[in-house]
């Protein structure tokens, strides 16, 4: 799916218009001089278009940058989510600084308590570990420990649930 910018001038008396791709802007931009400040609003495409649109506070100054992080993210929504997280709610700047970190960030499929009973499983419990202290350990606490101490967020991508840890 194509993602569909408008380039809305500053100028009252100026008309603006709609592009597709960087080049498409600077030609767009290079026919409307001399009206030279433009604010970048996102108009269609998939969310997650979207959320990196947001993430990065498109303007003119990294609308091409945008576009080149669409191109290489667009096919690793996991990816592209923890960018966009990192972005938003970690203060990262730049999206190949977020791209780096996600690299170190584990993410795991599920809720947070899904998260915690795996963690106490593998870490904790073997095979020899009685049963009863399996069903007497809280998960629903630990998780909820975790959450609260902020050592897992969670994260929605594409209607699947994740948490992540490491950030």
């Amino acid at each position: 799916m194509s993602i569909v910018l408008h380039a809305t001038p500053y100028a009252f008396d100026a008309a603006g218009f709609y592009f597709t791709s960087h080049e498409d802007y600077e030609q767009k931009y290079d026919t409307h001089l001399p009206i030279e400040e433009y604010e970048i609003q996102f108009i269609d495409g998939p969310d997650e278009a979207l959320n990196l649109f947001n993430a990065m506070k498109v303007s003119q100054a990294n609308v091409g940058d945008f576009f080149e992080a669409w191109e290489n993210l667009e096919d690793e929504p996991q990816t592209l989510a923890l960018v966009c997280h990192l972005m938003t709610d970690h203060s990262y700047q730049d999206v190949s600084d977020a791209r780096e970190k996600a690299k170190d960030v584990s993410v795991f499929e599920g809720t947070v308590k899904d998260y915690a009973y795996d963690f106490v499983e593998s870490a904790y419990f073997t095979r020899e570990t009685p049963s009863i202290f399996k069903t007497y350990f809280d998960y629903d606490g630990f998780a909820r420990d975790l959450e609260a101490n902020g050592d897992v967020e969670t994260l929605s991508i594409r209607g699947t649930s994740y948490v992540v840890s490491g950030v």
